[in-house]
């Protein structure tokens, strides 16, 4: 008789506890061990997630995005605070001046002088453009952080299924090579009851065939068993040239009552638990938000402002007709 198993395979808790976690939230994935043996680089299931996630571009572009709309946030943020302008200069006169008055008269004079200005300006009402803006950045901040964590997910959850898909391969390689095993004990078997004559040679010509068709189910799982394992090392973007291998899946046993008979429950709790769909719905409402804030140019706009000034010259020196007449006490610069 041929061998056959079945293979169940659920995926474990601690992966779908790493990959959906609260929505929103940054996944980050802990640093582990890579570990080598016998010239191999064994590589565990927690360890493809973080080389995937770390190496995949829609990652890091998310995450740029992501970083993008923050600052955004921040500079809607800062509308509702007032601003606040200087301006200063510095002046430096010297020269001399001829006068007429009714004696003609020569007046030198050397001096320095600054003005300064402050002015801030408060905005009271501009047909709410600034909360509109705050809050539509504010949805593009949660659509950014939404589509990241959603890109985080689908790879963890593609390198998951490539990776429990090469487990799966190397079982039914067990399985094939067990089967192979019994086809060649049992073309023995009545390879030596042909020759005493208790069976007959078609009985043989057809084992030998069935030991052929083992033999190459075999060859096909080894390769198959390869060429899976050539996909999942692509999808971490490691050195393909470096020899891989992949660590044992602990597999749970499956529960007793089957979670999914309700289908209307399974499709409101994916849509309660799709972080796209959030971050799209978030993106509308950010639309909507915009909408008010293109609104607000057809209301007037009411800003508190302030300003203060001040200006002041020194004489360094200064003579009429070759009299020194700088007063012997002069009030500050800027007074």
């Amino acid at each position: 008789m041929r061998f056959s198993r079945t293979l169940a395979f659920i995926l474990p808790a601690a992966l779908l506890a790493s990959v959906a976690t609260a929505r929103g939230a940054d996944v980050e994935v802990s640093t582990y061990t890579i570990t080598v043996s016998s010239g191999i680089t064994m590589l565990t299931l927690p360890q493809c997630i973080q080389l995937a996630i770390q190496q995949a571009t829609l990652v890091l572009k998310a995450k740029n995005n992501a970083d993008v709309t923050g600052t955004q946030l921040v500079q809607a943020y800062m509308q509702f605070l007032p601003n606040l302008e200087a301006a200063a200069n510095y002046t430096y006169t010297t020269g001399r001046v001829y006068y007429t008055q009714s004696d003609p008269t020569y007046v030198t004079t050397t001096n320095h002088g600054g003005a300064y200005e402050l002015s801030s300006t408060l905005n009271i009402f501009n047909g709410f453009s600034d909360t509109a803006g705050f809050r539509s950045s504010s949805a593009q901040k949660r659509a950014a952080d939404l589509s990241l964590f959603r890109a985080k997910q689908q790879i963890a959850f593609d390198v998951t299924q490539a990776y429990l898909q090469v487990f799966l391969d190397r079982q039914i390689v067990v399985i094939n090579e067990s089967n192979l095993q019994a086809s060649r004990e049992r073309e023995q078997l009545i390879d030596a009851q042909t020759q005493v004559g208790s069976r007959s040679l078609t009985d043989l010509y057809r084992q030998q065939a069935e030991t052929s068709s083992d033999e190459l189910a075999l060859i096909s799982a080894r390769a198959r068993q390869r060429d899976d394992l050539l996909l999942l090392l692509q999808r971490l973007r490691v050195d393909l040239l470096t020899p891989y291998d992949i660590a044992d899946v602990p597999l749970e046993v499956p529960p007793a009552v089957y979670p999914y008979g309700d289908e209307n429950a399974l499709v409101r709790q994916a849509l309660r638990q799709r972080a796209d769909l959030e971050a799209q719905e978030n993106l509308a409402q950010s639309t909507r938000w915009d909408v008010t804030s293109a609104r607000a140019g057809y209301f007037p706009k009411l800003n508190l402002v302030g300003s203060l000034n001040g200006a002041g010259s020194t004489l360094n020196s200064q003579t009429v007709d070759g009299v020194d007449v700088v007063p012997p006490s002069q009030p500050s610069l800027l007074h």
